[in-house]
């Protein structure tokens, strides 16, 4: 059995009408009993949720947890960065429990990676992953276009596709645009697996390219759900109200034009009839664009927690 000497079980944000804080929920080691421990104050609630979905992932052991540890910290007062480094040090180097019931608890989608995203066209800085994979990604006109709100509000409609077009009972085929119905469970699952790489990137907080005809139609679907998901407390994203709000949220008819080469593929949308055949082969639709490149599948990743 793994000895746990690491105190740290989880990060919480706890707000108050005047002052948000990070919390640490800490084990007592020599008493067995769990406490909590302020480690950080901000002005702003996304501020402190930040950090604390950053000390999660790198408490999870995410790839991207350090870099997404140095974006929280980036404009925070000199004692917090001291403070947190500290207790970020003893993550690093002290022994973590592989099962963590605090962590698999939690049910609010880590904010990190879609933080990346800027406020507006006006604020265009693109993380340097994207700048890894594709040197022109850091300039691409569209990236301002995706805000944060708007990136969070995308990727979990992309969940929940991504889950409906797998299960029958959450609508399995009848989810699927009318050229696509009937190919098959297997084609369902495949079509779900570019649903959820589109998933990722924005987990990650990089624009979501389509990478082939499969993930152009996905990402339509992405779209035209997240446009419903707005207005709709019962639906919405959670935690939504944790990110900053921007004048440019949801500006999907903007992405519908600006995350495009062509809407060729808007044909898989018609209804089947006579005069309208399927004239692609279907294998051909997961056949890899030139451009944009794959996706390297060297790339940290980010743990996805919560989601």
């Amino acid at each position: 059995m793994t000895h746990y000497d690491n105190p740290y079980r989880l990060f919480l944000p706890q707000s108050t009408p005047s002052k948000h804080r990070v919390f640490a929920i800490t084990r007592d080691l020599e008493h067995g009993w769990d406490q909590l421990t302020a480690i950080a104050s901000f002005n702003n609630r996304w501020e402190a949720v930040r950090l604390a979905d950053a000390l999660n992932e790198l408490l999870a052991g995410a790839g991207l947890a350090e870099e997404f540890l140095t974006e929280a910290l980036h404009d925070a007062p000199g004692p917090v960065r001291s403070e947190v480094q500290r207790v970020a040090e003893a993550l690093r180097t002290e022994t973590i429990e592989t099962e963590n019931p605090y962590l698999d608890a939690l049910v609010r989608p880590s904010i990190c990676g879609v933080m990346r995203f800027p406020l507006g066209p006006e604020t265009q800085v693109a993380p340097a992953t994207a700048a890894d994979e594709d040197e022109d990604a850091a300039y691409d006109d569209y990236w301002g276009w995706i805000t944060p709100r708007t990136a969070e509000t995308l990727r979990t409609a992309g969940v929940v596709l991504s889950d409906d077009v797998v299960h029958d009972d959450l609508g399995g085929d009848r989810c699927l645009p009318d050229q696509l119905q009937g190919q098959g469970k297997q084609f369902r699952r495949r079509f779900a697996k570019r649903v959820d790489a589109l998933v990722d990137d924005l987990r990650r907080g990089e624009s979501p390219r389509p990478r082939c005809i499969a993930e152009e139609i996905a990402l339509w679907m992405m779209l035209d759900d997240a446009e419903g998901m707005i207005g709709e407390p019962e639906i919405a994203p959670a935690g939504i109200e944790d990110l900053p709000a921007s004048a440019h949220d949801f500006s999907f008819d903007d992405l519908r034009e600006l995350l495009y080469q062509d809407h060729d593929f808007h044909y898989y949308f018609e209804p089947i009839g006579k005069e309208t055949p399927l004239s692609t082969p279907i294998t051909e639709l997961f056949e890899p664009f030139l451009n944009p490149p794959p996706r390297n599948a060297r790339r940290p990743s980010s743990t996805g927690l919560g989601s």
